[in-house]
């Protein structure tokens, strides 16, 4: 009996350790995704900015010829 409770307990921290480690996984997919995102968003903005500068610049050169 003593032997299979001493196995009982082992078994739960296995599990427990195991728990933990797919929460610290969970966690760190949750903050490369995060990361990723905004890494996107900002490319993405600076992208528009910079297109949106170029636009802006080519309009005036046009309307500054005519």
């Amino acid at each position: 009996m003593h032997t299979l409770l001493k196995h009982e307990n082992m078994n739960r921290k296995v599990e427990s350790k195991a728990t933990a480690a797919a929460a610290a996984a969970a966690v760190v997919v949750v903050v490369v995704v995060v990361v990723v995102v905004v890494v996107v968003v900002v490319v993405v903005i600076v992208v528009v900015v910079e297109v949106e500068v170029i636009v802006a610049s080519d309009v005036k050169s046009i309307i500054t010829r005519k």
